[in-house]
């Protein structure tokens, strides 16, 4: 597919998953002389603009998310918190999220921008759903997901990717194109990724815009956004809609429980039957044996206990009851004084008011001198250096350099 002329071009390499690099194109908006072309948009907002910028976090969230995961799943060479705090983070990680890889697992990423996070996380084998408000769906996201679709059709156009059509690839798996979000195209025949996306507004509801696009967002294993909430205008509406997905979610079900009822179903019956019959042979057991087992004894207390933990198996989607976690990658963009900036105690207070559990996972300081566009394993993205400062405070120095300390949430319902 041709550049179009009012885009440039980030190549990301992502080696041992993808044969040629991810190509992901942008609008440069800090040197377009004209009105920009989505200004006069009805979802369209000068905070939306920024989603043609590539964050920090992004990054952070991506590394975090596919570099050693596939080893012991929590040690990252990239953490700064080490020792028992460390140690704290990568326990708390485990115990809502199970396993971060997340290949075969159905991804949501709210305010994805052009994509770049998303599409990387695909090409790493994971069925992302890309959103973000409708101007910068239709403007970008769109054309990079076709741009990188593997291998392309050739006579594919970008308004025909919300149209259904076969994304999976002749070597896909049941369960791949199962956990494929609906209207999904494949980024990488390696390791069967996919990518679809849909417009979701944070001020409108949430049930709305899926019925109006056909996919329903909260049929996700993992949530994730990264730097998506820098402005105060902008906390509220996005902790409302984090909620929200988390409670359709648990009244509705994940992916996983809409698209195996089934066999789901005869699982939990068969639970069911099997405890019941525990509990009528403890009935029938002399009372001695009862006490026995109380006391996780030979008489079967401590066989029932192992019985009850064996639904919780590490590296399942989610060790979260089977509900999706939102990772969040987020750092102070303000200062407390500041009308504009969120800041950290603001956006903690408001997931706290509205019944959420907020815990910090990875922490991680990065400098402005340091451009961090290593995506995966060491690759040059192609950029011009113009981004890794975007949306800062002004609190440069002239040496430039400017730490930054960025921490990786969990976010469920209490």
């Amino acid at each position: 597919m041709d550049e179009p002329s009012e885009y440039k071009a980030i190549e990301v390499p992502v080696a041992g998953v993808r044969d040629e690099p991810l190509k992901i194109l942008r609008r440069n908006v800090e040197e377009d002389d004209a009105v920009h072309v989505n200004l006069f948009d009805e979802d369209y907002t000068l905070a939306a603009a920024t989603g043609f910028t590539i964050w920090p976090g992004s990054r952070i969230l991506l590394r975090f998310l596919t570099q050693d995961a596939a080893s012991d799943g929590y040690h990252s060479s990239h953490d700064n918190s080490d020792g028992v705090v460390g140690e704290q983070q990568r326990q708390q990680l485990r115990n809502v999220l199970g396993s971060r890889n997340l290949r075969g697992k159905r991804v949501l990423e709210l305010g994805s921008g052009i994509g770049l996070l998303g599409l990387a996380l695909a090409a790493h084998g994971a069925h992302v759903l890309l959103t973000d408000v409708q101007p910068i769906v239709e403007d970008i996201v769109k054309l990079n997901i076709v741009s990188n679709a593997d291998a392309p059709n050739e006579e594919q156009a970008p308004e025909e990717v919300l149209s259904p059509h076969d994304a999976s690839s002749p070597h896909m798996s049941d369960d791949d194109r199962t956990a494929s979000w609906p209207q999904s195209t494949c980024i990488s025949s390696k390791t069967h990724g996919t990518a679809s996306c849909m417009p979701l507004d944070w001020t409108k509801s949430i049930e709305d815009q899926a019925a109006r696009w056909g996919i329903e967002p909260w049929r996700a294993d993992v949530i994730i956004a990264a730097e998506t909430i820098w402005l105060k205008e902008l906390v509220v509406p996005f902790v409302d809609t984090i909620h929200g997905l988390l409670v359709l979610a648990a009244e509705q079900g994940s992916h996983r429980t809409d698209s195996n009822d089934s066999q789901q179903q005869q699982q939990q019956q068969q639970q069911q039957h099997q405890h019941q019959q525990q509990q009528q042979q403890q009935r029938e057991q002399p009372k001695e044996n009862q006490d026995e087992a109380r006391r996780g004894g030979e008489g079967g207390g401590e066989q029932l206990v192992q019985q009850q933990h064996q639904q919780q198996q590490p590296g399942q989607h989610v060790d979260n009851g089977g509900r999706p976690v939102c990772l969040l990658a987020y750092t102070n963009r303000g200062k407390c004084s500041s009308s504009t900036f969120a800041v950290t105690d603001e956006v903690l207070a408001a997931f706290d008011a509205r019944g959420c559990s907020v815990v910090p996972v990875h922490t991680e300081m990065i400098g402005t001198e340091r451009r961090d566009n290593d995506y995966t394993n060491g690759g040059d993205d192609g950029d011009d250096g113009d981004d890794g400062d975007d949306g800062d405070d002004g609190d440069d120095g002239d040496d430039g350099e400017d730490l930054k300390t960025f921490t990786i949430y969990a976010i469920t319902l209490r």
